[in-house]
């Protein structure tokens, strides 16, 4: 039932395959019974370490997951409410404002006060007006004109503090540091860092005993990571943030393995227990945009290879609070109402609650949106279905 997925990532990770894809990679599934099938072929932390499923990886904007249980666990013990003003528990972000679509005098895109509240919602869905130094345009345009570096990644927050929102919160998508902003929510109303947190009450009930926000503790068992080159070909080379981040950053700071992350998955597939109500999972699942055309023009648009390249164009999406959710069947494929999302090293995972499956891929090979990986997950998906 599964050979058909076994040779599709045994040739992805064959350098002398011409399917091959990246020294490493590992594809899981998971079924609501308990039952899980994972395959993992190529490079571990080094060349004659074979990579497994509990290889530690950079799990990048797989991190956001994490964040969106741990806000409605925040909310299910009655410390912040869903559509709460969030200004008293960041006043720095409250004090931002958004831009008013003009330019000042010596170019530089202008600002006035914000008008709309910001809440755990509009954070958790990107509807919040966050963005970051590189998108959408409009502030890239900002953070150009008033010199901002491009340091999202650098996990230092100081990018956060500084943009201005792109639009009134609850008015608009994009993609941006607001699970970041209400990760900083989080630890600031349960009144621990968010590797405590986590570890308290998302990663220990769960067993999932190899994440962490601080990876170099598990050294050894760090997978190796690759770049993409010019010519098509991989080689051994840094990630673009560091393994001792100063700041724990909910959007995109935690490490962990296929075999935690799965663990995740199946909860969330479950129902949540332990970790989660089932009324909070529902929420997490459900169109949290009231018209998502902005959500699809980034999808579609100047993001589309990184952030929707399993996802036809034809087909309507929204955004859940955890990730985008499609609103049709894609025919062979996932189901309505699946939720799925991506990481920077071209990892991805989805959530089918109707067909009782959920997937996910590890490569940990930059930039993100490579295009070979990009077709890869998109074969893994549609043979998932055909095996499952």
């Amino acid at each position: 039932m599964t050979t058909e997925l076994n040779e599709l990532v045994s040739k992805g990770a064959s350098p002398s395959d011409s399917a091959f894809v990246a020294p490493a990679i590992v594809a899981t599934v998971v079924e609501r019974d308990g039952k899980m099938w994972q395959c993992a072929r190529g490079v571990g932390h080094a060349e004659d370490d074979p990579v497994t499923g509990d290889h530690v990886f950079w799990l990048a904007s797989l991190s956001k997951l994490m964040c969106t249980i741990a806000a409605l666990q925040t909310v299910e013990r009655g410390l912040i409410g869903l559509d709460d003003d969030v200004k008293d528990v960041l006043p720095e972000l409250a004090a931002l404002e958004v831009l008013d679509g003009s330019v000042d005098e010596h170019g530089v895109p202008s600002t006035k006060p914000r008008q709309n509240k910001i809440t755990l919602r509009t954070l958790l869905s990107h509807s919040s007006g966050v963005g970051s130094e590189s998108f959408p345009p409009t502030l890239a345009a900002w953070a150009n004109a008033t010199g901002l570096p491009n340091k999202t990644l650098d996990s230092d927050q100081q990018v956060m503090l500084k943009c201005p929102l792109a639009f009134e919160p609850g008015t608009g998508w994009t993609y941006g540091e607001g699970i970041d902003w209400a990760g900083e929510a989080v630890r600031r109303l349960n009144g621990l860092s968010l590797e405590d947190y986590y570890r308290k009450n998302i990663w220990g009930p769960l067993g999932m005993t190899r994440s962490t926000f601080h990876p170099l503790q598990f050294g050894q068992y760090i997978i190796q990571p690759y770049q993409r080159q010019a010519d098509g070909g991989v080689k051994a080379g840094p990630l673009v943030v560091p393994r001792d981040a100063p700041v724990e950053m909910a959007g995109h700071g935690v490490w962990s393995t296929p075999n935690d992350h799965a663990k995740l998955l199946s909860a969330l597939l479950r129902g949540g227990a332990p970790i989660l109500s089932t009324k909070s999972v529902d929420e997490i699942f459900t169109p949290q945009l009231p018209d998502p055309k902005h959500l699809e023009a980034e999808l579609h648009g100047f993001l589309e290879r990184v952030l929707a390249p399993t996802i036809p164009r034809s087909q309507p999406v929204n955004h859940g609070l955890g990730g985008v959710v499609n609103l049709k069947d894609f025919p062979a494929r996932r189901s309505a109402g699946t939720l799925q999302w991506v990481g920077a090293a071209n990892q991805f995972w989805w959530i089918d609650r109707t067909k009782g499956v959920a997937a996910s891929t590890f490569f940990q090979l930059i930039p993100a949106g490579d295009a070979k990986a990009n077709a890869f997950n998109n074969k893994f998906e549609e043979a998932v279905y055909r095996s499952f």
